[in-house]
């Protein structure tokens, strides 16, 4: 299935896509900069909660 691409055209849009397309190389790293902090955050969550879980599911699964 071939989902075509988003147009969006809000002023919002618009401005945001200029924006983007002029920020420059340092403004770029900014902007990866903090959506890895938000990345990082995610990924910590992840890695605490897939153990618990796993480990909840096979304790639960005994028979005594």
């Amino acid at each position: 299935m071939v989902v075509p691409p988003r147009t969006d055209t809000s002023p919002e849009a618009s401005r945001r896509a200029a924006t983007l397309a002029g920020e420059g190389f340092l403004g770029r790293v900014r902007r990866r900069g903090r959506e890895a902090g938000e990345m990082g955050t995610a990924v910590m969550l992840l890695l605490i909660l897939l153990p618990a879980a796993l480990a909840a599911a096979l304790l639960g699964n005994r028979r005594t």
